[in-house]
């Protein structure tokens, strides 16, 4: 079904389209207080122009379909934790058909300030419309941050990859 597949020694790493995160891990017990709603379906597909209106890689189209579970976990004093067990997405370039395979199944925490914590195996949107210094799509495994973007860990450029 898939062109190429990106597999990476696993560590830790949603789909937080914005500032694109597809991720989930392991976790202990939540908090005390903590509110989770357990893993639910996640299909979808989002289209690089389509349903963003500007080109995420320089020299071609993208369509991102998305497949897997994701849940959500809302700490005390307003951080979110996404997690998305058994994600995967197939990344496409338009113009040849080329694709590659993803797992990501990390976790991706937003602050009430907006900031990312990536850890694990994530699909990150890289784009100057939210505020970035490129537009990408970086496939990530370790722990990265938003803003500004960096981290510890591997990086795949996909654009770069699926030229």
């Amino acid at each position: 079904m898939f062109a190429k597949s990106v597999t990476t020694k696993p560590r830790r790493f949603l789909m937080a389209l914005g500032t694109l995160g597809l991720a989930a891990v392991v976790w202990a017990p939540a908090p005390v207080g903590a509110q989770q709603s357990p893993p639910s379906p996640a299909d979808a597909t989002i289209l690089f122009p389509g349903t963003f209106n500007f080109r995420i890689c320089p020299s071609f189209d993208v369509r991102i379909d998305v497949q897997g579970k994701q849940g959500i976990l809302a700490l005390p004093g307003g951080t979110t934790i996404v997690t998305s067990p058994a994600l995967k997405a197939t990344v496409t370039n338009l113009a040849t058909g080329e694709q590659v395979d993803l797992n990501i199944t990390g976790t991706t925490q937003i602050s009430l300030t907006g900031d990312q914590v990536f850890r694990g195996s994530n699909l990150v949107l890289r784009a100057v419309q939210f505020g970035d210094t490129t537009n990408t799509l970086a496939y990530v495994n370790g722990r990265f941050t938003y803003p500004p973007f960096s981290g510890v860990g591997t990086l795949t450029d996909i654009c770069v990859l699926l030229a």
